[in-house]
Parts: C-alpha cells; sequence; structure tokens
C-alpha cells in the first residue's frame, strides 16, 4: 500500500478520538499538573506574608489609640457568582470619619483583619450576617475609631484577632500540599517505578 495507507490509518485513528502521536495527551497532562503545581507552591508563600502581616495587624490593633469617629454611611453590597454553582454573597460597607491631630481622614475598615489588603475582604453567605455590622455601625452613630499611630489613614472599628486568621494558614497550607502532592505524582511515581 505504501505511504498513503499508513497515513490515512494514521488520520482514520485521529478522527475516531485517538492521539496522532502516542503519549501526547500524557505529555499534555504533565505540563498542566507541573504549571498548577508551580501556580500552588508559588503563590502559598506570597500569601502566607500577607496573612502574617494581617495577623501582625490584628494584634498590635488593641494598643492602637482610638478617637472618637462618625459613621458616614453604611450599607450591604450584594456580589453574584455565576459558574458552575451560582451563589449570592453579602459584605456590609461603612464608611467613617475620624480627625487626628486637627487632620480629618475616612476610614472603611471594619476589623483590622486585611487592613494591608485594598478593600474590606469579608463576605457572608447571608444578609442577615452583614446585617448585623450594618446595623451595629448605621450612619449617624459614633464609634471609636482604632488609628495606627505611624500611619493614622490606617484605622479600624474592630481591633483583635478574628476566627478566620487560623483558617487561612490552614487553607494556605492546604494549597501548598496540594502542591507537592502534584509534583509527587508527577515525578515520586516515576521513581517509585
Amino acid at each position: 500500500m505504501g505511504r498513503r495507507g499508513r497515513n490515512s490509518n494514521r488520520d482514520a485513528a485521529f478522527y475516531k478520538g485517538a492521539s496522532p502521536r502516542p503519549g501526547t495527551g500524557t505529555a499534555i497532562y504533565r505540563v498542566l499538573i507541573l504549571l498548577v503545581a508551580v501556580v500552588l507552591l508559588a503563590t502559598a508563600p506570597v500569601a502566607t506574608s500577607f496573612v502574617i502581616r494581617s495577623r501582625q495587624d490584628a494584634e498590635n490593633s488593641p494598643h492602637w489609640p482610638h478617637v472618637a469617629g462618625s459613621i458616614r454611611r453604611s450599607f450591604i453590597e450584594e456580589k453574584s457568582y455565576r459558574n458552575s454553582n451560582p451563589s449570592i454573597q453579602f459584605r456590609p460597607i461603612v464608611e467613617f470619619d475620624y480627625e487626628v491631630s486637627g487632620k480629618r481622614f475616612v476610614g472603611n475598615r471594619i476589623s483590622a483583619a486585611g487592613l494591608h489588603l485594598p478593600e474590606e475582604g469579608f463576605e457572608y453567605l447571608t444578609r442577615n450576617y452583614a446585617k448585623l455590622k450594618t446595623d451595629r455601625y448605621a450612619a449617624g452613630t459614633q464609634h471609636s475609631v482604632y488609628y495606627d499611630p505611624s500611619d493614622p489613614a490606617r484605622s479600624v472599628l474592630e481591633v483583635g484577632i478574628g476566627a478566620g486568621h487560623d483558617a487561612s494558614f490552614w487553607f494556605i497550607g492546604g494549597l501548598f500540599a496540594l502542591g507537592l502532592f502534584l509534583l509527587y505524582l508527577l515525578f515520586g511515581t516515576a521513581v517509585l517505578r
């Protein structure tokens, strides 16, 4: 049959769903698994540094000076997530005015957890949990505002460590362990063979 017959068989195998070159699909999966493992292993130390910094802020916040502040606005923001499991989450938004050494500031952090992040990171699965915060910090009410003495623009209404800090360490540890496990699947099992 010659050369044409061999190519025809290879083309037929391709269209039936088989790979034209044996092992091609396996190599692609190995590369994808390696990429995921590298991303997980690289992300874990960065995330850990954010969590450690957040924990330090939370531990220091009870010792920060405080001043009287006025809640400027308070409402619940809804976020819809449209993925395989659509859901709605709720985030309390609270803005407050306060003054330190004659200079006026506007704050928007309820708690010291995640103080270094660009926005308040707490989202709740139910409206009731978010409503507890917005009711507590209703617009027009007065509350103590705790501020970082080295940077008075960093301020919070609630001081101390929240329950989420320990969970964050476990989550990051799980991501790191998953990255190690994926590397083990790629390279460790080959060594054992």
